[in-house]
Parts: C-alpha cells; sequence; structure tokens
C-alpha cells in the first residue's frame, strides 16, 4: 500500500523462505509479481499458494483468475473462477468476472 512493490516483493519472498507452508504469503507475493509486471512469478506464487492451502481458498482462486486474465490465459482464469464457485457458489466477484468474460 506505500508504494513500495520491490521492498514487498523482498519481504514476502523472506517469509516464503522461512515459512514455507504459508500460503498466504504466496497469494499476497502472487499479486505483487503481477504489480511489478512479473507474470511468471505471479503465476508461480498463486499456484503455490493454492496447492499449499489446507482448505481450498476461493479467495486464491479468484486471485489465480485475475492473474490469468492479467496474463491473456482466459481458459485458466475462466476454470480459476469455477473453482472459486465450487466454494462458494455465491461469490460475487467469480460469478461478475465470469459474466464479464463471456460478454
Amino acid at each position: 500500500r506505500a508504494g513500495d512493490i520491490d521492498e514487498a516483493i523482498e519481504l514476502y519472498e523472506e517469509i516464503m523462505l522461512r515459512f514455507p507452508n504459508f500460503s498466504q504469503a504466496y497469494s499476497e507475493a502472487a499479486w505483487a509479481y503481477k504489480l511489478n509486471n512479473q507474470p511468471d512469478l505471479a503465476i508461480s506464487s498463486i499456484r503455490s499458494a493454492i496447492s499449499i492451502s489446507s482448505d481450498p481458498n476461493q479467495w486464491y482462486f479468484i486471485r489465480a483468475g485475475k492473474i490469468f486474465e492479467w496474463t491473456g490465459d482466459i481458459n485458466e482464469a475462466v476454470e480459476s473462477y469455477n473453482q472459486a464457485l465450487e466454494i462458494n457458489s455465491k461469490n460475487k466477484t467469480a460469478i461478475r468476472r465470469l459474466k464479464n468474460l463471456s460478454e
């Protein structure tokens, strides 16, 4: 929020090294990588967040969908939003994003 994406990324990377099973750090790092225009790292991090999360997290799938949209991988974005809806069929963000992608 302070606008120093590079410092945020450094902090998230340190957290991920120290706490490799802390899925939230991977999710936050994914968004920081997106903001820093690093698509491969953003995708890798959000996939890690999803895979190490002990419970399926609808918001990780929403974040994944947004990242995949950003990279132009619409099929993966749709799949991510659908996975969010499997967890919570009333997730308004997933519903809205899917509607926008179908138009």
